[in-house]
């Protein structure tokens, strides 16, 4: 196997967890927790990242409106990575937040090694690299995230059930 397989493989081990938000103390899998472990597989290649956030309207993504309905504000947040390739010596974006058994309803990113896979989410404003620092180095739970995980929980059971339901 060589290097670009290499990556290749870790990134698809890492999408491939099925994406669930915890809400009460179970595993999660989701796009944080996904980019924490994948940044993680990616330095033992030597590959260097840095995380990357942004907000996005859940109403945008391909949910059923009951759903939708229970979701307090529209507001997410979704974290991703940047990945520089040594070989282009370019910084791509890489998200391996929805997994494979999620293709009927969402877009399931594929990834060359090389090149960008784009972000799960349609971004309506992309943090600055000042913000992006900021953001990660103020820790992995902070209050705000705290508050959001409780004022969405209801929202989150439901996307977690129906998640369950479309992989059958």
């Amino acid at each position: 196997m060589n290097i670009i397989q290499k990556r290749q493989h870790l990134f698809k081990e890492v999408r491939d967890i099925p994406y669930h938000i915890a809400t009460d103390g179970e595993a999660d899998a989701s796009c944080a927790t996904k980019s924490f472990m994948l940044q993680r597989r990616l330095a033992s290649l030597g590959i260097g990242s840095i995380f990357a956030y942004g907000t996005f309207s859940w109403r945008q993504l391909n949910l059923p409106v009951d759903v939708i309905d229970l979701l307090p504000n529209d507001e997410g947040w979704h974290q991703w990575l940047r990945v520089f390739i040594p070989e282009t010596g370019v910084w791509i974006d890489l998200d391996a937040s929805w997994d494979s058994g999620l293709q009927e309803i969402l877009p399931i990113a594929a990834w060359d090694g090389l090149n960008s896979t784009g972000i799960a989410v349609p971004i309506q404003r992309r943090c600055s690299d000042e913000e992006n620092a900021l953001i990660t180095s103020s820790g992995y739970k902070p209050r705000e995230v705290e508050r959001y995980m409780q004022e969405f929980r209801p929202f989150l059971l439901s996307l977690n059930k129906y998640l369950v339901r479309v992989r059958g």
